[in-house]
Order: structure tokens, then C-alpha cells, then sequence
């Protein structure tokens, strides 16, 4: 049987939650006269402390689950074809998605807008990387992109690198991400018995990833899967393993069409429009942010209450500070 928490236990997985650590002593004197209990106290509590400098705790361990920056801080490229990713290159980009999602956060902006956001953060070594103006500054400052490709959280660096190999971009990879941590949707299992063999791991220079991917799965075994997989994975054609956008690949035009929920798409651009258009994000977001405060994984039971969530956070203006709030208001965040 659940039961409420008492303000002790509500402060400690608060505290958990914003900061990743213990009580401070304002929240434990709180939690001494109960006034955490109060819905009032409780929400300005939560406002306060994501205004501390504590909950770039949050912003790092969110971003390390969600947008597994975790394993981009690890991704290592073949130096031979990609000499100008370096590890400097590489932490510039985890920083940026760190300090993106922190906007998101602090300056209360639109969630939906994650998708097409028209600026990053960068340094000048990631700025002359990425071919955008130099911002002047050693360490990461906000820039606002000019008209291209690069839009929103898919364009970044360290997601593209990360669900990369060493030597190419991989289409059921980045596909596979987007199905699971973008729409929180389960990618299909492999049916029984079938064993796969491993894309070549040296590329084929007269054939791009993709025309090499659709020789891979012409048989119908694999069709049905991949069908579902790769095309999200299509649409991040356009950026190369390097976090680099790209329009040939081994000299051959790379192709980034594909369709989504019955809509075609031409790039990355489009199929974010077609992402934004759906209201799966939005929930696949509420669902990251309400797993994570709980510290475990959320099951059939938990649905009804996250698209509730969602929808009324959407009504209500879409905001990241907001859907905090209302999680930690919540009967499941207060009970045990």
C-alpha cells in the first residue's frame, strides 16, 4: 500500500531530484515545521531551488540519461578520416548540449522548441569547427545559428557523434535513439533466429551508408524492422559522424528523405517539423522527466498519468520549469 511522505522523506527526494545531493539546511527547516507539505511552499521551493547554482546537477544528470551525453564524453573517431575531431572537440560538444537543455530549464523556454531551436553554444574552437561565426570566447557563450541545417537538439554534435561508428554514421543507431529517448518508443526486437551480419567496417567507396544499409536488409527477415527503425535515422543523413553537415558522402550525394508517421520528409529540418507537429515528444519528454525524479523506470500503469501531465503542461505553455513542478506536486512524487 502507498502513503504519503513525510516532509523529511519529501525533502530528501527533492533535494535528490534538483540537486543531486542531500538536504540543505533551509529545505531541512522546512521539513522541521512541515511547511513543505504546503502546495504553495512545495512550488516556490522547487522555483528557488532550480535557480541555484545546485541544479546544474540536474541539467548534467538529465542530459547524461536522456541525451546520453555520457557515452558522447566517450566516443572516439578514426583520426585518419576525421583528423579534426579532437577530445577538446568532443567535450565542447557535450558542454553544448549540457548548456542548451539548461536554457531549457532556466529561461523557461518552450519545450517543443528543443526540436528547432535556432541557437547553441559554443566556443570559438567549436564555433570555426562547425563553420559558424567565431563568438570570441574561450569558453562556451549562446550564438545564434545562421540559416542552414544546424537546428535544434538533433543537430548537435554529441548526439551525432555518439550514435555513430567509428568510420560512418550509423542509420539504426541514430534511428534507434530517436524511436527510444526522442518518442519514447520501444524499437522493435529482432524476431528469433535471426543472426545479423555486421555492416562492413571498412566503407565502401563507391556506395554512401544508406545504399550500403538497404543491400544489408533486402531480405524480407529484416524489412519489417528496419522499416520503423531507419527512417528517422535517414533524416541525420545529412550530418556526418563528425557532428559536420555534409551533402556528399565518399564523393556520392547523400540521401536524408524518408517518411514519418505517413509525411515525407526531405532533411532533418522537415522530419523535426513533422516531430513537433506530433505531440509524442512532448510526452516522451514528461515521461524522461518523471522517470528521472522517481529514480526508476516508469511502466503501463504510470501512462494515463504522464499523458494527463503532458497535456496540461502543453495548455499551460509547454515550459520545462513548469513540468517540474507539476511532477514534484504530484501524489506519485509524494508517495512511497
Amino acid at each position: 500500500a502507498t502513503r504519503k511522505v513525510n516532509a523529511y522523506e519529501l525533502a530528501s527526494r527533492l533535494s535528490y531530484f534538483l540537486w543531486s545531493s542531500m538536504p540543505d539546511e533551509e529545505l531541512l527547516v522546512a521539513a522541521a515545521d512541515n511547511s513543505l507539505l504546503d502546495d504553495k511552499v512545495l512550488s516556490a521551493k522547487v522555483k528557488s531551488m532550480i535557480e541555484d547554482p545546485k541544479a546544474q546537477a540536474l541539467t548534467e544528470g538529465f542530459s547524461n540519461i536522456w541525451l546520453e551525453t555520457n557515452k558522447a564524453q566517450r566516443v572516439v573517431l578514426d583520426a585518419k578520416l576525421f583528423p579534426k575531431f579532437t577530445p577538446a572537440i568532443r567535450d565542447a560538444m557535450v558542454k553544448e548540449t549540457d548548456l542548451f537543455f539548461q536554457d531549457y530549464l532556466k529561461k523557461d523556454l518552450n519545450i517543443n522548441s528543443m526540436l528547432s531551436a535556432d541557437f547553441t553554444y559554443v566556443n570559438d574552437e567549436l564555433a570555426a569547427y562547425y563553420g559558424l561565426p567565431l563568438p570570441s570566447s574561450k569558453t562556451p557563450v549562446r550564438v545564434t545559428l545562421p540559416a542552414g541545417p544546424r537546428r535544434g537538439v538533433l543537430s548537435q554534435g554529441s548526439i551525432l557523434a555518439a550514435t555513430s561508428t567509428e568510420a560512418r554514421t550509423s542509420i539504426v543507431k541514430r534511428g534507434t535513439f530517436i524511436l527510444a529517448n526522442i518518442l519514447c518508443q520501444n524499437p522493435p526486437d529482432l524476431p528469433p533466429g535471426l543472426t545479423i551480419d555486421p555492416l562492413p567496417a571498412v566503407p565502401d567507396a563507391n556506395k554512401t551508408t544508406r545504399e550500403i544499409l538497404a543491400d544489408h536488409i533486402a531480405s524480407p527477415a529484416c524489412a519489417g524492422c528496419h522499416a520503423i527503425i531507419d527512417p528517422p535515422g535517414f533524416a541525420l543523413e545529412g550530418f556526418g559522424p563528425d557532428g559536420l553537415a555534409r551533402t556528399q558522402e565518399r564523393g556520392n550525394p547523400v540521401d536524408s528523405t524518408g517518411s514519418f508517421a505517413g509525411k515525407e520528409f526531405k532533411n532533418a529540418t522537415e522530419f523535426a517539423a513533422l516531430l513537433q507537429a506530433d505531440t509524442k515528444f512532448e510526452e516522451c519528454v514528461t515521461r524522461k522527466v518523471f522517470s528521472y525524479a522517481l529514480g526508476r523506470s516508469l511502466g503501463p500503469n504510470d501512462d494515463g498519468f504522464v499523458k494527463t501531465l503532458s497535456q496540461e503542461n502543453k495548455e499551460a505553455g509547454g515550459r520545462l520549469k513548469a513540468l517540474i513542478e507539476s511532477v514534484v506536486l504530484s501524489d506519485a512524487f509524494r508517495s512511497r
